[in-house]
């Protein structure tokens, strides 16, 4: 909102004199001895510019700066000032109602006139009534040869100093979201007093024109909300934060049954236990190309498929009429392996040790997989090269094609007088399902059903991890907020004007400030939400860009 400019040229730092390089920084007023009046230096001040695009900043924020040494004053034509040496040009951003400020130099380079860098805000004090009506004052403050690899010492008969206008920015104690090279993150931030008789404003999130609908706790509603609000309702609680979710999200993909096996119809879906609270949803769309890889942690050249159906904002399905992506045959799962030499090329085996089935043991560098459990043995068990009835040096591994494994017998529970004893990796059938042994065990009567004894069975189909690249879209977002609380009521006597702030960390680290006013504000609902922000999110190869606007 602001961006006003005073002058101010009596900030002010030297270089020159032969032995005299230290960066001395002079605040209005300041009275120096030795200075060069009426000596036989040439003394001159220098009309620097710092410029900026932004026009609000929040503490602690890196905004865009352009700093130009301005004109050569000791030539009558207009034209760049340069050093034959490189400069360093001292910038402060000052916070007065707080008395805070913030210092950064910078170097020109030898023969250049400019250079575009960042410069920091001061931090805020985390007030309880937030500063938003604060003025950042940001100036040049200093000049000196910057440290150099020939020992150059300044100008011999001249000495400088440099002076700017000074700019003025809006500024407030509004934290930046965190960096993340995945997501676009957003602060929504408005102004105090909090607790319990504090103010509460809350976001609705649109796609396309469209609500985009919660579906876990994880998104900011109970479970059983219909409500299409992202973002907390307590009345204590001072900002609203939306994150959009880019590449690599870790989802699971099944068929879930055999038909759509048989179909070639998969489903993608994000349980809601792998997603955190800073995850949105893609929320993907029919037609969306989807790029898929990585399944169960097995790299592949990522597989473009298109949306064909969505369930939710967690799930979407798709055809895919290659080969099947869990192997030949749906019952897709092998054995997982216990490393009881990690990290270790040595003999590590012993004779009298007990070993379990899918244990994988090292001897003088070959690998050797349990078949079965082999006890302890104080005498001493066979060496495993010795012992192919308990080990092998084949990775083992289940035949999906052997008609015993299509089709596998039925597990009984067995007895006490007659326990059934169930290998590793032996397939069986379980009210119609097919289940894997993971561990070797001997059932009877009160052993527990496959079903329920995940620990030493899994189903044979199986769900399996993949990374889900972004895909290849373009969306608009609309960001539009509402007051369920003002003052701590929820029937406020007037409308208000209630000040608030967007802050947003893009993925590449950069950031942006918008700062307003809700005019006339009263209680609302969702449905009279007011449209304050615009994100046209467009994602091609897997980079997504963002190009967000304040309505």
């Amino acid at each position: 909102m602001k961006n006003n400019i005073r002058k101010q040229f009596s900030r002010l730092i030297l270089i020159g004199i032969v032995t005299s390089f230290a960066m001395i920084s002079c605040e209005e007023d300041d009275v120096f001895t030795g200075s060069p009046q009426g000596s036989n230096l040439n003394f001159i001040t220098l009309r620097g510019t710092i410029t900026t695009n932004e026009t609000d900043v929040v503490a602690g924020q890196q905004f865009p700066v352009t700093i130009s040494l301005g004109d050569n004053l000791e030539t009558p034509e207009a034209d760049l000032l340069t050093f034959p040496v490189d400069v360093t040009v001292e910038a402060i951003s000052f916070l007065p109602n707080l008395n805070k400020r913030a210092r950064k130099s910078f170097v020109i380079p030898a023969g250049e006139n400019s250079i575009e860098s960042t410069m920091p805000a001061p931090s805020g004090d985390a007030t309880t009534d937030l500063p938003f009506e604060f003025d950042l004052q940001v100036y040049l403050s200093a000049i000196a040869t910057a440290p150099n690899d020939d020992n150059t010492r300044g100008f011999e008969g001249k000495q400088y100093s440099i002076a700017s206008d000074t700019i003025v920015l809006g500024y407030g104690d509004t934290p930046i979201q965190g960096i993340n090279s995945k997501r676009l993150g957003i602060r929504f931030d408005y102004l105090g007093p909090y607790g319990a008789t504090g103010n509460n404003l809350n976001i609705v999130l649109k796609k396309n024109g469209a609500v985009m609908p919660s579906q876990s706790p994880n998104q900011g509603v109970s479970a059983s909300a219909t409500r299409p609000i992202n973002g907390t309702l307590s009345a204590t609680t001072r900002y609203e934060v939306v994150n959009f979710l880019d590449v690599n999200q870790e989802l699971k993909i099944s068929n879930i049954t055999r038909a759509d096996s048989i179909a070639g119809l998969y489903t993608v879906k994000a349980p809601s236990s792998n997603t955190s609270a800073n995850d949105k949803p893609h929320n993907f769309k029919v037609g969306d190309e989807v790029s898929i890889e990585n399944f169960n942690g097995q790299g592949s050249a990522p597989l473009v498929v298109q949306v064909a159906s969505v369930a939710d904002a967690y799930t979407f399905t798709f055809n895919y009429n290659g080969a099947h992506l869990f192997g030949s045959n749906s019952s897709y799962f092998q054995p997982k392996f216990a490393d009881r030499t990690p990290n270790s090329p040595l003999e590590v085996w012993s004779p009298f040790l007990a070993y379990f089935g899918n244990d994988k043991v090292v001897i003088n560098g070959v690998v050797y997989y349990c078949l079965r459990n082999v006890s302890a043995s104080l005498t001493g068990n066979i060496l495993p090269a010795n012992d192919p009835f308990n080990w092998t040096t084949t990775t083992p591994k289940i035949n999906w094609q052997d008609p015993a494994n299509l089709n596998p017998a039925s597990w009984a529970a067995g007895t006490t007088s007659a326990p059934v004893t169930y290998l590793v990796n032996a397939v069986y059938k379980f009210n119609n399902v097919n289940y894997v042994c993971i561990k070797q065990h001997t059932s009877t009567s009160s052993t527990p059903t496959p079903v329920n004894d995940p620990s030493r069975w899994t189903t044979a189909i199986n769900a399996y991890t993949s990374d889900v690249l972004t895909y290849t879209s373009t969306d608009t977002y609309t960001i539009e907020a509402y007051a369920i609380r003002l003052g701590g009521s929820t029937n406020p006597p007037a409308p208000v004007d209630l000040p608030y702030k967007f802050s947003i960390r893009f993925p590449d680290e950069t950031s942006k400030v918008y700062s307003s006013t809700f005019s006339n504000l009263a209680i609302g609902t969702a449905t009279t939400a007011i449209p304050k922000m615009q994100i046209v999110k467009t994602t091609v190869q897997g980079v997504s860009s963002y190009v967000v606007t304040h309505l």
